[in-house]
């Protein structure tokens, strides 16, 4: 079992009401009644306040969670995984994936008082009431579960570079990985091999990293502005090739913001990585041969003005 959290974008608003509708529907319509065009404009509001994030198990999107954070403190504004994947610990595992990718001191949440079912869950996971209200009690959790890390899976996290002893780990990915790409293009002075630990925690840059049951297998490198992203490096442990890992990097760091545009740079003869890209919808648009004599092209994926 494999589960992650990835960004969501408007594309995903759809399949997120219809988790909202299935799972609080029968809830709402027993406390206040159901009010469809109520429900709808609270949802939008509620999605453009908060950081949404897509529940994935095994590449199936299985629910959603949507938070908003204050200093070192997150609040679940809403929690929801569809019913027939309930039993598959996901939902202990998605809390484990906030505390870690948060970096969260505590977690709070309101449930429904007539929802015992959902009572008992965030009492088995660390959680408190803190507060009874009048149709819901506050729960809050100042401990981090503890789970099985192997029932994890995968995850992708935002890395702090600016830390040396992660910027060692991103540098030896670098290093495992672009000996092999300088391998396919047939070089053996590649720029990216000069690149140190130093130099990577120097860096503006964002990078985000796939972990496989707490092992770093792979990393990308971003820069976003004005709503244009840039992917400035995308590496693999070459132990987790042919993985999909890549693609599903990708995937994420497009979906994180709304975009206007992403660009992309590599060799032209580095052509698995040019399909990788192609089949995100990148296109060539520039071709150039640097000092350093390994010709490149650049590709990019435009969403709309």
């Amino acid at each position: 079992m494999n589960i992650s959290l990835h960004s969501a974008s408007n594309k995903d608003k759809g399949c997120f009401y219809d988790l909202y509708c299935r799972a609080m529907k029968e809830h709402i319509s027993g406390i206040w009644g159901w009010d469809e065009n109520w429900q709808l404009n609270d949802f939008d509001t509620r999605f453009s306040d908060c950081t949404n994030l897509m529940i994935v198990l095994d590449d199936c999107n299985v629910g959603y969670v949507q938070i908003t954070l204050s200093a070192n403190n997150a609040y679940i504004m809403m929690f929801i995984i569809d019913e027939k994947y309930r039993s598959m610990n996901c939902g202990a595992n998605v809390l484990q994936t906030l505390f870690q990718t948060f970096n969260c001191d505590s977690i709070e949440l309101r449930i429904f008082k007539r929802n015992s079912r959902a009572k008992a869950f965030y009492l088995k996971n660390n959680f408190n009431v803190i507060t009874t209200e009048s149709d819901f009690y506050l729960l809050k959790s100042l401990n981090k579960p503890e789970i099985n890390t192997k029932a994890i899976g995968h995850m992708i996290t935002k890395l702090e570079n600016s830390n040396l002893d992660v910027a060692k780990q991103i540098y030896t990915i670098f290093q495992c990985s672009y000996k092999i790409e300088a391998q396919l293009i047939g070089v053996t002075n590649f720029p990216p091999l000069q690149r140190s630990a130093q130099d990577i925690a120097r860096s503006k840059s964002e990078f985000y990293g796939f972990s496989d049951n707490d092992h770093l297998a792979a990393i990308i490198e971003i820069v976003i502005e004005d709503k244009q992203l840039h992917i400035n490096s995308l590496t693999v442990d070459p132990a987790f090739f042919r993985k999909g890992i890549a693609d599903k990097l990708i995937r994420y760091v497009l979906a994180l913001v709304e975009l206007y545009k992403a660009t992309v740079e590599t060799a032209v003869v580095n052509q698995p990585a040019i399909k990788l890209y192609n089949k995100h919808g990148f296109v060539e648009f520039k071709r150039w041969t640097p000092s350093h004599g390994i010709e490149k092209l650049a590709l990019s994926v435009q969403y709309g003005v």
